[in-house]
């Protein structure tokens, strides 16, 4: 897939697909839109584009936080089978566009759109003051189609990434990833520990949380983790996984309330997978993806190690059954 951060350099050879939106966490209403895209081209002979701004440059995203980071937003896109993505951020001058020099100057003339696809609230240009109903008019009168997708419900609610958010935040783990269409997840790269889980018998992969990012509750949950490590053929990329059990918060009980900043800890259950996952030292050339398939319990402080210990004891084996039936 094609990366364009410069947007006013994009100048397809052939007739485009071009799916609109913001696209954080690319959920399963995005992937509507997505999926339109890529089957319309590959039935036409177009490219197939996705337009977004990148997420974490809107006003108030350092608040808000973000679904997915610029990396893991890109790869989902990348996976859906899209051609090309105009990535710019979200600044001067391009937001100075007016909704109608947007439309026929970009779309239409330099990106060759032969059809919009958009979402049910889907507004553009300075102002924001172009939405459905003028791109609906306007591509008629230039022979570009229009799709315009109705909301997305997942049991009687519209899918909206504000709404993930808050889900995720509040431990509602199972009903976020019912909107996102897949398990909630973070990119992120190994970091040394202290090795304190292996002093008790429970090693872990340490992973810092990615500044900006929406963050769980603090808790223990099932994961499935993958690595993505550049081995000898650069442009080829290992993905072993494997389940584990993990601890994202302040550690209570080991930092006695020092900590400040989240740890993701990461146990496998399955020692002999930790062999084809992890790097020692860590490689800055390798990706961790830690998918959180469910919600275990609220992260405690815990009086001895011993008890700590034998709590984790009890949530290895919850977690060995949640994932035995979480193929």
């Amino acid at each position: 897939m094609e990366i364009h951060r410069d947007i006013y350099k994009f100048v397809p050879e052939k007739k485009t697909a071009i799916a609109l939106g913001r696209f954080d966490g690319v959920h399963v209403g995005h992937m509507t839109l997505l999926n339109k895209a890529v089957e319309f081209a590959r039935e036409n002979d177009f490219l197939s584009v996705c337009f977004s701004f990148r997420e974490e440059t809107y006003p108030g995203a350092e608040t808000r936080g973000v679904l997915t980071t610029e990396k893991e937003k890109l790869d989902l896109i990348r996976d859906a089978g899209i051609d090309v993505t105009l990535h710019p951020a979200f600044a001067p001058p391009l937001t100075e566009i007016t909704h109608d020099k947007f439309l026929h100057g970009y779309l239409i003339n330099q990106w060759k759109a032969g059809m919009i696809i958009a979402g049910y609230d889907f507004k553009f240009g300075k102002n924001r003051e172009g939405d459905t109903d003028f791109l609906r008019k306007e591509g008629e009168k230039r022979g570009v189609k229009v799709e315009i997708v109705r909301p997305v419900t997942s049991e009687g609610e519209i899918v909206k990434a504000t709404i993930i958010r808050g889900l995720l935040r509040d431990g509602l783990l199972d009903k976020a990833n019912r909107l996102l269409g897949r398990g909630y997840s973070v990119t992120v790269k190994q970091v040394p520990g202290r090795r304190l889980g292996s002093r008790i018998g429970f090693p872990t992969l340490n992973f810092h949380w990615p500044e900006g990012k929406v963050p769980l509750k603090y808790g223990v949950y099932a994961v499935r983790v993958r690595s993505f490590a550049l081995r000898d053929d650069p442009s080829e990329k290992i993905k072993p996984s494997a389940n584990g059990v993990a601890n994202f918060g302040l550690r209570p009980t080991v930092d006695e309330g020092k900590r400040t900043v989240p740890v993701l800890e990461v146990h496998i259950l399955d020692p002999g997978k930790m062999i084809d996952l992890i790097a020692e030292p860590p490689s800055p050339d390798t990706d961790f993806t830690v998918e959180f398939v469910s919600f275990m319990r609220n992260e405690q402080r815990f009086e001895t190690l011993d008890s700590l210990k034998s709590a984790i004891d009890e949530d290895v084996k919850k977690a060995r059954e949640i994932m035995a039936i979480r193929v």
